[in-house]
């Protein structure tokens, strides 16, 4: 029930179940639903980010969780050949190697 719920705690930890979590930032409160991780947070060893539901009394104990995911990629050997003459536009091809 819904009613019920006060606020959301968010963590982030080691596996599903909230092993060595660790509490990012302050309580959510309901409506709200979203949460700014604070740049340059450490992954070290969290793998998942975990959402907990909080009554005025008590967190519940089995949270909503899901696997961090913090990759990029980026590609290489990005290049443009201008093939347009005129000193205001351009035109041509750009082209890029895949990430790996």
């Amino acid at each position: 029930d819904i009613s019920q719920v006060h606020r959301y705690v968010v963590y982030m930890a080691s596996d599903a179940v909230g092993s060595n979590r660790s509490l990012i930032g302050p309580h959510v409160m309901t409506g709200t639903n979203l949460l700014d991780f604070p740049l340059e947070t450490p992954e070290l060893y969290f793998t998942h980010v975990l959402v907990y539901t909080r009554s005025i009394n008590v967190e519940q104990t089995t949270p909503d969780a899901f696997l961090l995911n913090d990759t990029d990629a980026s590609v290489s050997s990005l290049a443009f050949v201008d093939q347009d003459l005129d000193a205001t536009q351009m035109g041509g091809t750009a082209t890029w190697n895949s990430p790996l």
